[in-house]
């Protein structure tokens, strides 16, 4: 009855996660050994004298009842006769089944695999495939794989991970189809997916991913190199939740090896996927090597149209180096509003602080197109406080920028009057 209390809470929705953990460590180390994990010393057990219920007499929730006594005696029975086996997990008492199991390390890996045909349980299928999965035995891909088709929970875990390391790109398919199960076998079909430990795997996955885009969140995950190319495709995919996707995989993936394939697709890129660009940019370039990625960029910049340019420009920000400044100028003669627009931000933003400040910001000023002057009118405010105005009232009398400075006088006193600034 205990052991039943126990096993409900344990697989209880509404159950904290908490009580569910306890009840599955008491079940793991106080009753019968399932299979499913490693045994635990029992409990009042001294210090390098611990008695361990893997191989010794198992502890029971249960005390001296008759299915303990019968666990014991199979156990015993099993530890002097490994070939025993094969008769011992017909035990018409799971339990009993679940333990035999659970101790059976010296029996031979052949046996266990018959015994998987003819268990009576799912949950026995599930402990025997844990056993095999555990030694790496050739014949777990197939009877996990076989086992994707059934609908216990427990066993379906059990394959899925036993898959991680056994599978191959051939389960991808009944894997996938799983990873939108509800609960713990959505989770680990998921897993499954992202581990699967055949390098096949990730072309298949590729292929799997032009009819399922959801999938390339798993690839990201999988962050291979050799299949960087395979991400081109959905990067210039016609279909915009697509090509989302694609740029939120590789935001996620944030290797150094990603930044000369992002940046050498940048030209192809459409105009509105710039800031996801830019996003995924960021990531990869963060672990690059400091000159590796100055060169990289600054060559991009060169070579580059405006849309990459538009990309590149907020990169270059984050990361001060001289070469970047007379790029980011000529970047605001470039024919495309976004690009100037990327550029004067990326200069304000790279602008220096002290008294070199107020002397670069106002020269940038001039510079900037008209509705760009409040983005360095912000940043000297920032750079000198009120001295700002003063600053700005000297250019009134400039031809070029005197309206512009009148403009952006107005709204940063109606900022700082208001508490905005």
């Amino acid at each position: 009855r205990t052991v039943k209390q126990a096993e409900a809470l344990a697989a209880d929705p509404a159950a904290s996660e908490a009580v569910r953990l306890g009840a599955s460590r008491a079940l793991r180390g106080t009753s019968v050994n399932d299979g499913f994990s490693a045994c635990a010393p029992e409990a009042g057990a001294r210090p390098g004298k611990e008695a361990s219920p893997c191989g010794g007499r198992p502890g029971s929730l249960q005390g001296n009842t008759p299915w303990a006594t019968a666990e014991m005696d199979a156990v015993a029975a099993l530890k002097k006769d490994p070939n025993a086996f094969a008769a011992l997990v017909k035990d018409p008492d799971e339990r009993v089944r679940l333990a035999v199991i659970g101790r059976a390390s010296r029996t031979p890996t052949a046996m266990i695999a018959a015994a998987y045909a003819s268990a009576p349980t799912a949950r026995t299928k599930a402990a025997l495939l844990v056993r095999l999965a555990e030694r790496n035995a050739p014949e777990t891909a197939a009877l996990a794989a076989s086992a994707l088709g059934e609908t216990d929970e427990t066993l379906l875990l059990a394959a899925l991970d036993a898959l991680r390391a056994t599978g191959s790109a051939a389960d991808l398919p009944k894997i996938a189809a799983l990873r939108k199960a509800s609960g713990r076998v959505g989770a680990a079909a998921q897993l499954a997916l992202a581990n699967l430990r055949d390098p096949a795997a990730g072309p298949a996955l590729f292929k799997l991913a032009e009819t399922e885009a959801d999938l390339l969140a798993v690839l990201s995950k999988r962050a291979e190199s050799a299949t960087l190319p395979l991400w081109k495709p959905f990067l210039l995919s016609a279909d915009a939740k697509v090509r989302r996707a694609a740029w939120r995989g590789l935001r996620g993936m944030a290797t150094e090896r990603m930044l000369a394939p992002l940046l050498a697709w940048l030209p192809e890129i459409p105009a509105a996927d710039v800031e996801a660009a830019t996003a995924a940019l960021r990531a990869s370039a963060r672990n690059a090597d400091p000159a590796v990625r100055v060169q990289r960029v600054a060559d991009a910049w060169k070579k580059g149209p405006a849309v990459a340019r538009a990309a590149l420009a907020p990169v270059m920000a984050l990361y001060p180096d001289p070469a970047f400044d007379g790029l980011l100028r000529d970047g605001l003669k470039e024919a495309d509003r976004a690009a100037r627009r990327a550029s004067a931000q990326a200069l304000v933003n790279l602008s220096p602080g002290g008294a070199d400040a107020r002397a670069r910001l106002l020269e940038l000023f001039r510079a900037f197109d008209p509705e760009d002057r409040g983005l360095a009118a912000t940043k000297l405010f920032a750079a000198a406080g009120m001295d700002a105005f003063p600053a700005l009232q000297g250019l009134f009398g400039d031809a070029a920028a005197g309206a512009s400075a009148k403009k952006e006088y107005l709204a940063l006193y109606d900022a700082v009057r208001t508490g905005a600034a």
